[in-house]
């Protein structure tokens, strides 16, 4: 019962925080507990991840930028964020979500929805660019 209620009202960044986690070790811990292991590291054929931006990505299309840590720590889902952010913006926007992780669940969902998507590490961040 305690996970049940707990669970709908806890964000990703209040649970870590009681664990004494940062968000991104939750995460993987997270990933590790259902089996997907750790996130992907970026390289040639590694996931979702490229070495540079897409050819289609142009940085002057970008309208909207999101920050993933941002979004999870006021309760939020990058992924209902990008959507938003996607239908107020015109056909070939782009929106970027700038995160501490590879977002491969993301990067699938909007792919499968049609939605051009890639990302890109830059240092220890990655970028994610996305455009209907």
């Amino acid at each position: 019962m305690l996970r049940a209620t707990v669970a709908r009202v806890a964000t990703l960044e209040q649970v870590a925080r009681v664990g004494g986690l940062p968000v991104p070790a939750l995460v993987g811990l997270v990933r590790s507990a259902l089996g997907l292991g750790p996130a992907p590291e970026a390289g040639p054929g590694a996931g979702p991840t490229s070495q540079g931006c897409p050819s289609w990505f142009r940085e002057e299309d970008v309208r909207a930028v999101l920050d993933a840590a941002d979004l999870l720590a006021s309760g939020g889902h990058p992924l209902a964020a990008v959507r938003r952010a996607l239908e107020a913006l015109p056909p070939a926007a782009v929106v970027e979500l700038r995160s501490d992780f590879e977002p491969a669940p993301l990067l699938e969902r909007m792919r499968s929805e049609g939605i051009e998507a890639a990302c890109v590490r830059d240092g220890d961040r990655f970028r994610t660019v996305l455009r209907r």
